[in-house]
């Protein structure tokens, strides 16, 4: 065989393309921009305040200008759940480490908050103290700490700084019977599903609070709310919230700069503590004399009809309330209950109203398992608060004064039933000063209902009016 015998001949070779020469653009440094290091410092430490410390210092490597922020940070955020291995356990050295490491060496520069997340582990609690200490050194404004055993308050009541103190899912201490834990300049105060073991009473006063949060949505067998009463004295206090289950007993005392209180009620409906809570309620509405607007959930206030007596012994008038939002109201329960807050606060020019209402889907005509519920829930209304009543607003709302300042008026979720026709009937006859009225009812689920509630718009628009500038709007959700 020949040398080359299996080589292509004449096979003409392809043109070798002309390379074209790279032209490489080469940025200058005068056009270059790192938009990361560029960023202005407050930027960054806004960004940083959303995120968890830990995070916050994983970013040096970002940036050279990085490195060294996080130890100037003025929002410290440090949860336990990014210190936790595959089997959800914490890894306690690490992290109380790296709180030392992030708080106690400090560059003398300020907090502005300080929010600390951990459990009750031996080995980390007693470090508690010393970190709220060097906390509090760094001028912190805001603290707040969650689960865990409440610090000595001796670690910030002292502070000339901290504004807004935040405790959630913190066992309280005895300490706090006191009312010097406050703080001297204390404007925030929020206490939240905490755990009241041991501890009888809370003493709150403070010259410079304006802002107040109870809430505890934990029931009393966890959260022990109900064996601990309640002292409140706040001659700034301008906001007032008391949400969820509610303390033994309300001593309101010197809130005369009030403007704005949200009142839960929903605890009234247990049997066995309705006149125990109606006492609470009566001391809580008696603190409340200042207020300009007021947001009452009235479900567990029309399910005790012993309370219209216990509100006789209240101020007659509230003659600053000019806003009243009533939440969860009924027509299949005593309404009794209802009206003496409106003979009570008849002094409001706003009134809006919104119906306890659960969820539509499960109450449709076309969903035979809603109607074996609502037939189930109705029973059971029946049998807690005895037989539904017809409202006589006339005699209950009597003298025909209750609504004389009344201006606008809303009214949500109504179902178009005799006592709400009734109601509406009545607002449109007494308040002569009305100007607007608007009406909105549930969805209707057939159309039935649909006529139903239409046939009900239209009757309460030929409605005779005390007001003749009063105009009605009547909005039926589609």
């Amino acid at each position: 065989m020949k040398r080359g015998f299996l080589q292509r001949k004449n096979i003409p070779e392809k043109k070798k393309e002309k390379q074209q020469p790279v032209i490489r653009k080469e940025v200058s440094e005068k056009h270059y921009v790192d938009r990361i290091s560029s960023m202005p410092k407050n930027i960054i430490y806004h960004i940083f305040s959303f995120i968890d410390m830990k995070q916050t210092v994983q970013t040096c490597v970002l940036s050279k200008k990085w490195r060294k922020f996080w130890v100037s940070v003025p929002t410290i955020s440090i949860n336990d759940l990014f210190w936790r291995d595959d089997e959800g356990e914490l890894r306690e050295n690490a992290f109380r480490n790296f709180v030392n490491r992030v708080l106690l060496p400090s560059d003398g520069s300020d907090l502005k908050k300080f929010h600390l997340s951990c459990p009750s582990y031996d080995s980390v609690t007693y470090r508690v103290h010393p970190w709220v200490n060097s906390a509090v050194r760094r001028n912190v404004e805001h603290l707040h700490l969650e689960e865990m055993f409440m610090p000595p308050v001796s670690s910030f009541s002292l502070s000339t700084n901290l504004k807004t103190l935040e405790l959630k899912l913190v066992r309280l201490s005895e300490e706090m019977e006191g009312g010097s834990w406050c703080g001297p300049v204390l404007e925030n105060l929020i206490l939240e599903n905490c755990f009241h073991v041991s501890v009888n009473k809370i003493l709150i006063s403070s010259p410079r609070l304006k802002y107040l949060m109870l809430k505890c949505e934990m029931c009393c067998e966890h959260s022990d709310i109900d064996s601990c009463e309640i002292k409140i004295c706040a001659p700034n206090l301008k906001f007032l919230g008391c949400l969820g289950f509610m303390y033994k007993n309300y001593n309101l005392e010197n809130l005369s700069s009030l403007e704005t209180a949200h009142i839960d009620t929903d605890s009234l409906c247990r049997e066995e503590l309705k006149e125990v809570r109606g006492t609470c309620l009566k001391n809580i509405l008696r603190g409340l004399i200042h207020a300009k607007s007021l947001t009452l959930s009235v479900e567990g206030i029309q399910g005790f009809g012993g309370l219209p007596n216990m509100l006789k012994k209240l101020p007659k008038s509230f003659p600053n309330l000019m806003y009243l939002k009533v939440r969860e109201w009924r027509t299949d329960l005593y309404i009794d209950g209802l009206a003496k807050l409106f003979q009570i606060f008849s002094c409001i020019e706003t009134l809006v109203m919104e119906k306890a209402v659960v969820n539509p889907d499960m109450y449709s005509e076309n969903n035979t398992f809603g109607f074996q519920v609502q037939f189930s829930l109705a029973e059971a209304m029946e049998e807690t608060y005895g037989p539904t009543n017809k409202g006589d607003w006339d005699n209950l709302l009597a003298p025909n004064s209750v609504f004389q300042k009344l201006r606008s008026v809303e009214i949500h979720y109504l179902k178009c039933t005799e006592n709400e026709f009734d109601f509406v009937e009545y607002l449109l006859k007494t308040a002569s000063v009305l100007e607007n009225i608007r009406i909105t009812t549930i969805k209707p689920r057939s159309n039935s209902k649909e006529f139903k509630y239409s046939e009900f718009g239209r009757k309460i628009q030929s409605l005779p009016r005390a007001s003749s500038s009063a105009t009605l709007s009547f909005v039926q959700p589609k």
